[in-house]
Formats: C-alpha cells, sequence, structure tokens
C-alpha cells in the first residue's frame, strides 16, 4: 500500500508542478487524499484480502525457473526504487518553486 500511496503522490505532485498548481496544502481531510486512500485501501482489500484471485497468480510465479524470478523481482525493486527516489525528487522540485 505504502509504494502506492507513494506513486499517487509523486504523480499528484509532478502534474501540481506541470498545471503551477499550490500542492501545499494537502490536509487528510482533503478530497483528493480521501479518494487516493480510499482507491489504494479498496483495491487492496479486494485483491488481496477478501478474495483469492491472488492465488493463482501467486502459482504460476512459483512455476517460473529461479532465473526468471531473479529478473522479475529485480525489475519490481527496481520500480519500486524508482518511485521512492521520484517522491524526494518531486518534494525538492516543489519546495524550489513554493520558495
Amino acid at each position: 500500500m505504502a509504494v502506492k500511496i507513494w506513486f499517487l503522490g509523486v504523480v499528484d505532485t509532478y502534474l501540481c508542478i506541470l498545471f503551477n498548481q499550490d500542492a501545499t496544502d494537502i490536509s487528510i481531510t482533503s478530497p483528493k487524499v480521501i479518494i487516493a486512500l480510499a482507491l489504494v485501501i479498496g483495491s487492496t482489500l479486494y485483491f488481496l484480502t477478501f478474495s483469492n484471485k491472488w492465488k493463482p497468480y501467486f502459482e504460476e510465479f512459483e512455476k517460473l525457473p529461479k532465473r526468471k524470478n531473479l529478473i522479475g523481482g529485480i525489475i519490481v525493486w527496481s520500480i519500486v526504487i524508482f518511485i521512492f527516489i521520484n517522491v524526494f525528487i518531486s518534494v525538492e522540485l516543489m519546495k524550489k518553486l513554493n520558495g
């Protein structure tokens, strides 16, 4: 869920930069935060907690050869690190733009 929240935060920050909007007024009660949190929590609960839709995918990934599994893990972790780095970059850009 954290990676989803980081990703949505990065997208929101870059959109604010692109459209010259102020992103400093974000609070837990703002509509875009409530909608984003509802989407993140709702999708996680739906796909991972209240359904078994993830089990066939898990079984399929377990059947993969070790090399493919390693390459897939490297790709996933690269995406997570890329999103995490973009969190810091977007925050720094917003600081520069907002003074």
